[in-house]
């Protein structure tokens, strides 16, 4: 009886992440590219810049996965993170300054 619901119960855990990790791989490799707005911040993401309220850089390279959704690391030595990624918010944090915002599609 033991055996059976712990059967049960890691098949529903393994469906619901096949379904967490399919609705994330529909969202694409840029999916944080576009304008955000965060609050008083107005946020422009592409895959070669990051603009925060008209200061840009140039990205040097983009990191998937591990602590975040994504990892931007600038020519200026600027390091983004991108978090709960969606198709119509995000979370973006600056490793330098310390913020974090959480973002709408603009």
């Amino acid at each position: 009886m033991v055996f059976r619901v712990f059967g049960v119960c890691a098949a529903l855990v393994a469906v619901g992440l096949a379904g967490c990790l399919s609705n994330k791989a529909d969202l694409g490799r840029d999916a944080f590219v576009g304008d955000w707005k965060c609050g008083d911040t107005r946020l422009a993401l592409s895959s070669r810049s990051v603009d925060v309220d008209g200061k840009s850089e140039s990205i040097a390279w983009i990191e998937t996965g591990g602590n975040a959704d994504y990892g931007l690391f600038t020519t200026k030595g600027g390091h983004y993170s991108v978090f709960n990624t969606t198709k119509r918010s995000l979370t973006f944090h600056d490793h330098k300054g310390g913020s974090t915002i959480d973002c709408k599609r603009a």
